[in-house]
């Protein structure tokens, strides 16, 4: 039986390095990094030009695991914070954020040429 993380064992992951992907968590198990993938490696913000080759589907199911890694992100923020401990990796909250906006960008991209393409017709 899996039991969730304690605030104790979050606060000695805070300044390790961890890489938390979506996998079969469910409920506020989602908003603690994993232990295991402690030492993770960390990937790049995404691209507005790979972005743009996704279908809207893919981009929602993208949206929807940035905003988890973003929540798991300011939760173990917010402990490290209690407890007056430094936050590792602070820049991975700066690629999920950039990540997220381009998002937006290119969405807005879509919208504006379909209603070109509306007023066209």
């Amino acid at each position: 039986a899996r039991t969730m993380l304690s605030f104790a064992r979050i606060a000695s992951v805070c300044r390790k390095r961890f890489f938390s992907a979506t996998g079969s968590r469910f409920g506020l198990e989602e908003f603690f990094p994993v232990p295991d993938q402690a030492g993770g490696g960390q990937g790049r913000s995404w691209l507005a030009r790979e972005l743009r080759q996704k279908s809207n589907e893919d981009l929602h199911k993208l949206w929807y695991v940035l905003l988890k890694e973003r929540n798991m992100l300011l939760t173990v923020k917010h402990e490290c914070a209690r407890q007056k401990r430094s936050l590792d990796n602070p820049e991975r909250m700066v690629k999920v954020k950039k990540s997220m906006a381009r998002i937006l960008v290119v969405l807005g991209e879509r919208e504006r040429a379909r209603s070109q393409a509306v007023k066209l017709n």
